[in-house]
């Protein structure tokens, strides 16, 4: 072997990250990961969360409540064991508005933040796009790339398996905190009226149903508000957690 192609393999060596396979994959949440309290506590708790939303149908049988369904006797009634939570306005149970709520959210939250990072990582679009862009051109000329040109790799494998590998940090971590974002802007456009409307449920548009009766009835804005909060914190401590495990340096 020639001393210029050994170079060249022993740069790529030290170089090449493989791609997040399940041996690098349990690595990184053991090693890495699980070093962060908080976000571990973050996605435990957004998946209980995910799984309560999800739920929602069959806590409303097993509790037989319809939370669709208006009871003007009922209305504004406190936390009982009939209604955990208590009633809202229209005297729905505000448990199960607040389930229903999450699923729109959240499913909101992640669906968009998941199209973004796909599209932004293949065709060039916004924020991940912009990201996703910087990291390659700096990669680019990366020494274990020009390392893998000079010993013949193509502009497809370098891509893929080079390039993209070492990029997927910053994907998953925009796209965990986009979720976060996502969150807050349906949540504005509901409450100005212009996102998720009624009868369906969301936690912006219960805020803004509820922003008349702040005074009289505070904790229809308090649950819904509250579980905007800890969603997006949750979010974030995640993809801070998640940038440390995934960065290439450490």
């Amino acid at each position: 072997m020639t001393a210029p192609r050994a170079d060249a393999e022993t740069l790529l060596a030290a170089g090449l990250r493989r791609p997040l396979g399940t041996t690098r994959l349990r690595r990184t949440l053991r090693q890495r990961l699980l070093s962060h309290p908080l976000a571990v506590a973050s996605a435990a708790l957004l998946l209980a969360l995910a799984l309560l939303v999800l739920a929602a149908p069959l806590i409303g049988i097993a509790l037989r409540i319809d939370s669709e369904t208006p009871n003007l006797l009922m209305r504004m009634q406190p936390p009982s064991a009939a209604h955990w939570l208590g009633t809202d306005e229209l005297g729905r149970d505000l448990l199960m508005r607040l389930l229903e709520g999450g699923r729109v959210s959240l499913g909101i939250g992640l669906i968009i933040a998941a199209a973004a990072a796909v599209i932004g990582t293949l065709v060039g679009w916004t924020t991940v796009a912009r990201l996703v862009r910087g990291a390659t051109l700096s990669l680019r000329e990366r020494e274990f790339v020009r390392a893998a040109l000079a010993l013949g790799a193509g502009p497809v494998r370098i891509m893929f398996v080079h390039i993209l590998p070492n990029v997927m940090g910053p994907i998953v971590v925009s796209t965990t905190l986009s979720v976060g974002g996502i969150i807050l802007l349906e949540s504005v456009l509901s409450f100005l009226g212009l996102g998720i409307q009624p009868p369906m449920a969301s936690w912006g548009n219960m805020l803004t149903n509820a922003q008349d009766l702040i005074w009289s009835a505070p904790a229809l804005a308090i649950w819904p508000g509250l579980m905007i909060f800890v969603t997006v914190i949750c979010c974030n401590f995640l993809g801070d957690g998640l940038q440390d495990a995934l960065d290439p340096r450490a």
